[in-house]
Parts: C-alpha cells; structure tokens; sequence
C-alpha cells in the first residue's frame, strides 16, 4: 500500500512492553519510515507526538532533508515545531500537504 503514497505521516511511535506494561519505542515506525524513505515518499514525522516520530522529525532535520522544498513548505515545517493545538496541527499538515502537491 505504501507503494502508492506520495507522502507518509507519522505519529508517536510508542507501545505497551507485553511483560512490564511501560511505553517503550515501537520499532516496527522506524522500520516503515526507512521503507517510505526508500519509495520516495514526502516524510512528515509529528515532533509534537514525540516518541519515535520525534526523532524522526530531529534526523530529518540535521539531514537537511526539507531544504530542497519551496520555503514555504520549509517555513510550514519549522512550524511544526511548537504546535500543539489539534485543530491547528491539522490546518498545518493539510497546508503542507497542499504545497507539496502544487
């Protein structure tokens, strides 16, 4: 399914441990994050969610992996940053999505 996406979302990144009930990373996001990478897909890991999504966010970042994006895509993610709200976390994405798309 991943094959026909042009772009991939991803959110937390965490899990239940079966044994000892803690959150612990959830490997299997990083796993389909490498195999998007791979199929060119537009990442957008959610810093806000943190977990694993928000390393992804932070290597995407020192990778400079959003410096080929117009500056507007590039000003849209720097926003994503801070946002909290659900509402306007949603706006951001849709708008990013929107410019990627142009």
């Amino acid at each position: 399914m991943i094959s026909y996406a042009g772009a991939a979302i991803f959110m937390f990144g965490n899990k239940r441990d079966k044994s000892t009930g803690e959150l612990v990373p959830a490997n299997g996001i990083s796993f389909e994050f490498d195999i998007a990478k791979e199929k060119n897909l537009f990442l957008l890991p959610l810093n806000i969610t943190n977990y694993i999504s928000h390393d992804l966010y932070k290597k995407l970042i020192n990778e400079k992996y959003y410096s080929s994006f117009s500056a507007e895509v590039q000003s849209l993610i720097n926003k994503l940053e801070n946002e909290s709200g659900p509402i306007a976390l949603v706006d951001l994405i849709v708008n990013i999505l929107k410019q990627i798309t142009q």
